[in-house]
């Protein structure tokens, strides 16, 4: 499982280590299932749409594969960052309840979106503070849990409209992992 804000920043070079610039933001399908299909990478103020085919992640960031190609937006896109981070939600009646934190990707065997954190863990780790706040929580013996509802709970044909609008009540979705 990978965490949006622990993935965007992260350095991407070509397989000869030669940078090409940091990552920005995904592209996806908002399905049943969302896809990721593209990655956008910044360099130098300028944005540049790769297949996510074309990137692979590696340890520190991520590697394009020497014959990489460039590609714009195709019809039904969104974007990950301005579609779904920091959106409020909203429930089956309309009322905006809580807002998304961080987005939960996983990577086995495609890049799938597979829920959204809204739990305070996702705020500490965007400020690059989710192991020390989690590690100080532990000494004190406070029990946390991340909390998110997975994406099967959330309305896929609203998002584009950046819409994000649950298929039931907030209570009885959010899970919490540890």
């Amino acid at each position: 499982m990978l965490y949006f804000s622990e993935l965007s920043g992260k350095k991407i070079c070509t397989e000869e280590k030669k940078y090409v610039g940091k990552l920005k933001d995904f592209l996806f399908l908002p399905a049943e299932t969302p896809l990721i299909t593209k990655v956008i990478i910044t360099y130098h103020g300028k944005d540049i749409i790769i297949p996510i085919k074309d990137v692979r992640k590696n340890g520190i960031g991520f590697v394009l594969k020497k014959d990489y190609t460039l590609f714009g937006k195709t019809e039904g896109e969104v974007s990950l960052l301005h579609n779904l981070q920091n959106q409020q939600i909203i429930d089956i009646d309309g009322v905006k309840i809580i807002r998304v934190n961080d987005v939960i990707i996983s990577d086995s065997p495609e890049y799938i979106i597979s829920g959204i954190d809204v739990g305070v863990l996702g705020v500490f780790r965007w400020i690059g503070a989710a192991k020390l706040v989690a590690n100080i929580l532990r000494r004190l013996g406070v029990q946390y849990k991340s909390e998110f509802i997975p994406w099967s709970d959330i309305q896929p044909d609203q998002v584009a409209k950046k819409r994000i609008i649950l298929k039931r009540e907030l209570e009885n979705l959010i899970f919490g992992i540890e």
